[in-house]
């Protein structure tokens, strides 16, 4: 049986793959934000404040109001929050706040100081219990996620560009990466062009290809040692992706994304 050397093209399209099963997976984690807007804009500005810009509004003053913006949520404002976290959150329609959004930040810090994020006083408007467990339940379930996909996507990528070599080498490290290869969604790849179509049936058919004996392309112990716990989580991220349908937002609500989270002392990040 024929070995066949990935190229540039094939290690791409398995990369978007991998993207695209692991941001479903996050985006089923990160579905129904426990917040409604309402609760949102009162959390982040004084509720007399924000009647007075609503009655300003109404005589028809011009304000500033955001329907994207990046909130902050720090594990000492909120028991049980496992990591501090900053949500980019779209809300259905514009809500004010003190300082404008920052849409994009190097290096946040989550302090109580900080300026790259809208803080939420809780003291001020305190959140019932059942919201504020739901609340902390979703947050810390969306970093699980976010993390995972993120072990998921790096241990993809240096699979595939450090060791995978071949179709044999992918199949003797990382026998699910292969599998990729039976769909295009989530790549630039439609099969309705011939091109595409053809393409995809070659590397389909080599990939799905049992290459005997396989020890021979065994990877380094020491590497093994340091993949097999990353691939094992990726394996249960992918094979959710694989059965899960598309997440599709319901009109009308706050869809929040993780942007941001804390790495603790024994947290390790992949970028």
């Amino acid at each position: 049986m024929p070995n066949w050397e990935l190229n540039d093209q094939v290690r791409k399209f398995l990369r978007y793959r991998v993207n695209y099963l692991a941001d479903r997976t996050r985006d089923y984690a990160q579905a129904d934000f426990p917040l409604d807007q309402e609760t949102l804009q009162m959390l982040v500005m004084d509720r007399e404040q924000v009647m007075t810009m609503r009655d300003l509004a109404f005589k028809g003053v011009s304000l500033p109001a955001y329907n994207q913006q990046r909130l902050g949520f720090l594990r000492e404002q909120l028991p049980g929050l496992l990591r501090g976290v900053t949500v980019m959150l779209e809300t259905p329609k514009n809500m004010y706040m003190a300082l404008p959004p920052e849409s994009y930040a190097r290096d946040i810090r989550l302090t109580t100081n900080s300026r790259q994020f809208a803080h939420l006083d809780f003291e001020r408007e305190p959140l019932p219990d059942e919201k504020r467990e739901a609340l902390v339940s979703w947050l810390n379930r969306a970093v699980r996620q976010k993390r995972l996909a993120e072990i998921t996507q790096f241990a993809a990528a240096f699979v595939l560009e450090k060791h995978a070599k071949t179709c044999a080498h992918l199949h003797r490290i990382w026998p699910t990466l292969a599998t990729l290869i039976n769909s295009v969604d989530g790549t630039l790849m439609t099969r309705s062009r011939t091109g595409d179509r053809l393409w995809h049936d070659t590397w389909k058919d080599r990939l799905h290809a049992r290459h005997r004996p396989l020890a021979m392309y065994d990877p380094d112990p020491k590497v093994m040692e340091e993949l097999r716990p990353l691939m094992k989580a990726a394996d249960t991220v992918l094979t959710a992706g694989m059965m899960l349908a598309p997440y599709e937002t319901e009109p009308g609500t706050v869809k929040a994304v993780v942007d941001y989270w804390e790495a603790l002392p024994t947290d390790k990040r992949y970028p």
